[in-house]
């Protein structure tokens, strides 16, 4: 901040000119002597000399002392007077740019209203009081757009602010307020100001304090209300992760992210909820208050849904506190089908015994659990090699080859679409492999995506047997999700020998390489390929060539193989506030002329039309775009065509929209604290207080003026004491030298 100093009465700044007395008095009162010389005395003369030059030196301070005194005690009786240049103002001289906060930490409700309410309360006082400024913009951080620029016609502003409803994404504090920043830089106008009508929650208002154009607007005053005045007593739900396949019987877990923003512990009974079956589990947890270590824990809850099609529910707190909102999270999930899995065995391997058949071995792995009561997500099947065509691969989802020795150029063809359309194909090789046909049917082409195999195959190296050699594993990928989390330690991967295998030539660019052997040839390889995944091991499914059938790698592998096929089972229909949400109907090849997705809107009733979407024809196929997301709750969406009846539809499903995760940690900064980061950042003009009339005395104190006679009369005071000390003993050590000296030149 900019200080001006002025003084009340400035003629009297003449009497500065005093300062020069004592500097006049002393040339008016030096007087040289007549030199008398006494050669026997010549020693003494030199002595005398250096103390007279310090005696010199000394006259001088005094003399300053005394000048610096007669100019204090002018400018004392002037009454100098300090103002910060740029004060504060009111009235019809000033701009102001307005960011209310409308999120749902605004929802909170204290014993008379919430502090949105109040917020709004002390913004009809600022744009109506006699004090309203003669232009105004305001900015919602949360929807409800009210003015994009200043404007004099306040009587509207007030009109829509009061129609403002909470929001319930994120604050962008730092946004609105960047932009509030920018509208009054293009005014002229005498004064402008930024108000801020928020919680001063933390997790908005940290950003605030490095943001660059706050720290650039040195002229703009930054006047902050804060409506979080009362403790809060509330504990909500921040998040929910949903992890595990939507499949059909398979164990699916809700994770519950729980804050505390109580002043004290709390504990709490926390509940998952399906849409078919009610309250399925309940749990109890225990909160520290909030700033301490465990305010903030979560909750898991297990659940597997054992029907096929859309499943919704929530989970939710079983209490009542100050802001209901955060208490409740939906998830709306598209549960599918099992997994199917086509296991081709190859012509070399229908004489060996069932241990060293490696289509069983790969059947063991995908079903496990032969007892029907035991749900298992993948359902295998087994063919010959020479049955596999097109046909059979209609409606699976992963095809494994064990040993499956050559391919036609038909059945090529058809893995070749088969995966180019979404579906993951997994290679065993083995004996009896023709290396040659496995180049030329499925190697590398001249299309983009290089043919199926990652790379080329070379030959067959190794010798079986008891006393033959093998290579060990020495590095698995456990960062691809078809390894990830199977285990702790690396150590416990490389537990793979391999005697027997297809060298492979570097993988094209388009290929990575997930197992490798110790001498660097890869063992396992995958590739994008289309829409869908190859997978190449370059040794065989059963125990002739490895033992990697019998190692605690293989069924995790072959199992999240044909899970990870279908990308699908791991989508979420949870969005947040102002999401857009991409509508894609299944099954939905040629749509009929007209046809929209018809969206219904949480909480219609019957008298609520549901919202048209039009359908758009992609690469992806035909897909609707929402963006009217603004409300919490669960949607619900059908594929509809003129001329069909009520009930009918091309396809259906629903989606939610739960609150921003952030927003239900309550916890504000400290004004003080706030106040001192924008200071550290440049920021000077900033205020805050819990109403606008403090605010506004605030930044009035801050701009009133600074009398400083009084510090410069206590200064007059000391250095009188100060000259009458030095005076005095100045005083009694020049009489006792002038009576020793004869000469008065060696006395001075």
């Amino acid at each position: 901040m900019t200080v001006a100093l002025t003084f009340t009465t400035p003629l009297l700044l003449i009497g500065a000119l005093a300062a020069a007395v004592p500097f006049v008095l002393h040339l008016l009162a030096s007087v040289r002597a007549q030199e008398v010389f006494f050669p026997t005395l010549r020693f003494l003369k030199m002595s005398m000399e250096k103390t007279a030059r310090r005696r010199r030196i000394q006259h001088w301070a005094l003399l300053l002392v005394r000048s610096v005194l007669l100019a204090l005690l002018a400018l004392a009786v002037a009454e100098p007077v300090s103002r910060a240049t740029g004060g504060w103002l009111t009235g019809r001289r000033t701009a102001a740019a307005i960011v209310l906060d409308n999120s749902y930490s605004m929802a909170v409700k204290s014993q008379t209203s919430s502090r949105f309410s109040k917020a709004q309360t002390e913004l009809n006082a600022l744009l109506g009081g006699d004090d309203q400024p003669a232009l105004a913009a305001v900015l919602t951080t949360n929807g409800g757009t009210v003015s994009r620029k200043l404007t004099a016609r306040l009587g509207p502003l007030r009109d829509a602010v009061a129609k403002v409803s909470v929001g319930y994404g994120r604050a962008p504090i730092s946004q609105r307020v960047a932009a509030a920043i920018k509208l009054l830089q293009n005014e002229s106008i005498p004064q402008r100001s930024v108000y801020i009508l928020s919680d001063l929650q933390r997790n908005s208002f940290e950003e605030l304090a490095s943001l660059r154009a706050l720290a650039q607007a040195q002229d703009i005053h930054i006047l902050i209300v804060n409506t979080a005045d009362e403790t809060v007593e509330n504990v909500g739900i921040s998040d929910l992760e949903i992890t595990g396949k939507r499949i059909v019987d398979e164990v699916l877990q809700f994770t519950a992210t729980l804050v505390n923003s109580s002043p004290t512990d709390r504990v709490v009974d926390v509940a998952l909820r399906t849409g078919a079956g009610g309250v399925v589990q309940r749990l109890r947890k225990s909160l520290r208050a909030a700033g301490h270590e465990g305010s903030s824990a979560t909750v898991r809850f297990r659940h597997r849904f054992n029907r096929i099609g859309p499943a919704s529910g929530e989970v939710f707190l079983d209490l009542n506190d100050d802001l209901a909102v955060d208490n409740i999270r939906r998830f709306s999930l598209n549960i599918g089908r099992r997994i199917k899995a086509l296991v081709v065995r190859g012509q070399a391997s229908t004489t060996d015994a069932p241990t060293f058949d490696p289509a069983m071995m790969l059947r063991v792995a995908l079903q496990p659990y032969v007892d029907a009561s035991n749900p298992w997500p993948i359902s295998p099947q087994t063919i010959e090699a020479k049955q596999l065509a097109a046909a059979e691969l209609h409606e699976m989802d992963v095809l494994f080859l064990a040993e499956v020795s050559d391919f036609t150029e038909k059945q090529a063809r058809a893995i070749e679409t088969f995966v180019r359309d979404g579906g993951t194909v997994v290679f065993f090789l083995g004996p009896g492999l023709q290396i040659d046909n496995y180049n030329n049917q499925l190697g590398q082409k001249s299309d983009a995506d290089g043919g199926l195999l990652p790379g080329k195959l070379l030959e067959c190296v190794g010798e079986v047997g008891p006393d033959a050699d093998a290579v060990a594993v020495d590095w698995v990928d456990i960062r691809h999700p078809y390894f990830e989390g199977f285990y702790e330690n690396l150590s416990d991967y490389l537990t793979v020998l391999v005697q027997r295998y297809v060298r492979l030539a570097a993988p094209a660019r388009v290929g990575r390489v997930l197992v490798r052997l110790a001498n660097g040839d890869p063992l396992v390889t995958v590739k994008n390929f289309g829409t869908g995944r190859v997978v190449l091991c370059t040794t065989t499914a059963s125990p002739k060539w490895s033992n990697l059938p019998t190692t605690g790698l293989f069924l995790p592998m072959a199992v999240r193989i044909s899970v990870l096929a279908r990308q699908e089972l791991t989508d979420d229909n949870m969005y947040l506030p102002g999401s857009q949400v991409v509508i894609k109907p299944d099954g939905l090849n040629e749509p009929p002329a007209g046809a929209v997705v018809s969206v219904t809107l949480p909480g219609a009733d019957g008298n609520s039309q549901p919202v048209p979407v039009a359908l758009k024809k992609t690469r992806e196929g035909d897909l609707a775009v929402f963006s009217d997301t603004a409300r919490l709750g669960t949607y619900s969406w059908k594929v509809v065509a003129p001329g069909m009846g009520p009930g009918e539809s091309f396809g259906s499903g629903s989606f939610v929209v739960n609150p921003s995760g952030p927003e239900s940690c309550l916890e504000s900064i400290p004004a003080g604290r706030f106040i001192d980061a924008l200071h550290r950042s440049g920021v000077k003009r900033v205020y805050v207080g819990s109403t606008l009339g403090e605010v506004r005395a605030a930044a009035k104190t801050a701009s009133q003026g600074r009398n400083w006679w009084d510090l410069i009369l206590s200064v007059v005071i000391i250095l009188l004491v100060v000259e009458a000390v030095v005076a005095n003993r100045f005083r009694g050590r020049r009489g006792d030298v002038v009576e020793s000296h004869l000469n008065p030149r060696l006395a001075r």
